[in-house]
């Protein structure tokens, strides 16, 4: 049975922390990893809080540049092409059904563990997967009762470099290096398209 990793998100851009968590998964021990932007997160629907993410398919094209040539890397467009609120209950509803010999593994960081009683549903789907979660330094592990007592979880015992989007949109922005940011494809074409260089973004 392969093990095939499931790595969603916004990926706005797609940056080095990114990249790591990947690397990190195949070399747990994962046969595959399936990396899937969503069309738009229900974590952060547009709102005066939240701008709408970048187009889906300038973040599809820098996902394509930041993994060219790893062969056990699939960028999937699913939920992009659903278009819509992105669910993971319904991404792994379709993963599962297409691809039923496989165990899924859902690569998340800390800050997302610690919000998981909160994804849609997640009480129904989550004893269906196994998660794969990379430890962030300084964050508390939330005590494992309740909600956490049930599920399968990995714990890799590696450091994912700390990055985040809203600083390198912010830099983009004042015309700062992205150097150990993103990488030299994703940099590239961030420059090309114009990306970010404004506060307001479209969907």
């Amino acid at each position: 049975m392969k093990k095939i990793g499931l790595f969603g998100g916004t990926f706005d851009p797609v940056h080095l922390g990114h990249e790591a968590m990947v690397r990190e998964a195949l070399a747990w021990g994962l046969d595959r990893v399936v990396v899937m932007p969503c069309y738009l997160s229900p974590h952060k629907l547009p709102s005066p809080d939240h701008e709408a993410p970048t187009s889906s398919e300038h973040r599809y094209r820098m996902l394509q540049k930041a993994f060219q040539g790893m062969e056990r890397v699939e960028i999937s467009r699913y939920e992009i092409d659903r278009e819509g609120p992105s669910y993971t209950w319904q991404t792994l509803d379709y993963l599962q059904n297409s691809r039923p010999e496989s165990r899924w593994f859902l690569i998340i960081g800390l800050d997302q563990y610690s919000a998981l009683p909160h994804w849609h549903r997640f009480g129904e789907w989550s004893k269906r997967v196994d998660f794969l979660v990379f430890k962030r330094k300084g964050v508390a592990l939330p005590e494992k009762d309740g909600i956490y007592s049930d599920l399968q979880c990995q714990w890799p015992e590696v450091e994912i470099p700390e990055v985040s989007g809203t600083e390198i949109r912010l830099r983009v922005r004042q015309g700062l290096a992205l150097e150990g940011l993103v990488g030299l494809g994703v940099a590239a074409y961030i420059k090309q398209q114009n990306l970010y260089l404004s506060a307001a973004r479209s969907g």
